[in-house]
């Protein structure tokens, strides 16, 4: 009896390891994948022409700069929100009026798209601004005074709120939200969310790292944002997900 219940603990601890080891393989894994590495070495790269990009932006014609202006306001959050509430607002109505058990249907997955693409937004937002105040990079506009690489840490003035790139996260999570939504549509959704990032650099509030990170960060948790509502079996047409998470 005693020598089969320590048969039965070795084999209980071996599990465990076995277990310890599945994960630590996992996360290696994923510190291995090829893009995580790519995302690096260009932070790393871009890192040494932050400044130089900088002064060349500083010199820009008035016209050049007037049109990124206007093209950075559409990485500006606020409408984001205002419309994909109103669209899930409307598609929850809507359902709440109809008896048509398809248009039932119909509406949900418009409210569960609309509501998907709201927290994408919000979550990438609350992400960003942590971030952009806990590491507390002062931005190009200050480059003459304190060069390319100030950080403050825990600074709140917006001033010292460089890295990453606000605007870039925002443009970049609602275009993976879209792309994901209607996958089609994808090139032009990563082009507009392109654009407003280069516009952050024409118009002096943000070097080339900042707009890199800031592309990550949108992606990487409108991702998780996605993973979530799928695994909450909300109503969403996001198919490649759904594959990549049942696996081959």
């Amino acid at each position: 009896m005693e020598g089969t219940t320590a048969r039965k603990g070795q084999r209980r601890i071996g599990a465990r390891r076995s277990d310890r080891d599945k994960q630590d393989d996992h996360v290696e894994e994923k510190w291995a994948d090829p893009s995580v590495i790519g995302f690096l070495l260009a932070l790393v790269a871009l890192a040494f022409v932050d400044r130089g990009v900088a002064v060349w932006a500083s010199h820009l014609p008035g016209g050049i700069v007037n049109a990124a202006l206007f093209v950075t306001a559409f990485g500006v959050s606020t409408y984001m929100f205002a419309v994909s509430g109103t669209v899930a607002l409307w598609a929850f109505l809507a359902r709440q009026g109809t008896r048509d058990a398809r248009l039932r249907e119909r509406w949900t997955r418009v409210a569960h798209a609309a509501v998907f693409f709201f927290a994408a937004i919000a979550a990438s937002g609350i992400a960003v601004q942590t971030i952009k105040h806990v590491v507390g990079r002062a931005r190009p506009t200050l480059l003459e005074a304190v060069g390319s690489f100030a950080f403050h840490p825990l600074s709140w003035p917006n001033s010292y709120a460089s890295f990453p790139s606000g605007h870039t996260t925002s443009a970049f999570a609602a275009a993976t939200a879209l792309s994901l939504l209607a996958p089609r549509w994808r090139v032009p959704w990563l082009a507009a969310a392109t654009a407003i990032a280069l516009s952050r650099v024409v118009v002096g509030q943000h070097y080339p790292t900042d707009i890199l990170a800031g592309a990550a960060l949108g992606t990487v948790v409108t991702t998780a944002v996605a993973r979530d509502f799928l695994a909450r079996g909300l109503h969403l047409r996001l198919s490649h997900l759904e594959d990549s998470r049942h696996g081959p």
